[in-house]
């Protein structure tokens, strides 16, 4: 839930309360209804279309960002002219590696 630090401020006692006393219920419902919405309709999706998750050891995990690398570094290139292409990625792994 986001709200707007002057308009929070705004509230009543009671109103700002309710509002915040609200907070676990709204994420609750936010949750509930994205994994019925979303991830339930994804997983069946999936599975309709005989697709199998595959899950990746460590080490596999490692060897496939090595091969990775040729790959990183060519996009990194290729975009240099038009944004910063390095700092958004560095920015990415960074939030990844979190």
């Amino acid at each position: 839930m986001v709200v707007n630090t002057d308009a929070l401020n705004a509230l009543s006692e009671s109103n700002r309360q309710a509002l915040l006393g609200s907070v676990d219920e709204a994420i609750t419902f936010y949750v509930d209804n994205y994994n019925t919405n979303a991830t339930k309709k994804y997983d069946a999706a999936i599975a309709d279309a005989g697709l199998v998750s595959v899950t990746f050891s460590p080490a596999q995990t490692a060897e496939l960002d090595k091969l990775a690398t040729s790959v990183r570094d060519s996009w990194i290139e290729q975009y240099a002219n038009q944004f910063d292409s390095k700092a958004l990625y560095d920015f990415t792994e960074n939030l990844f590696n979190q």
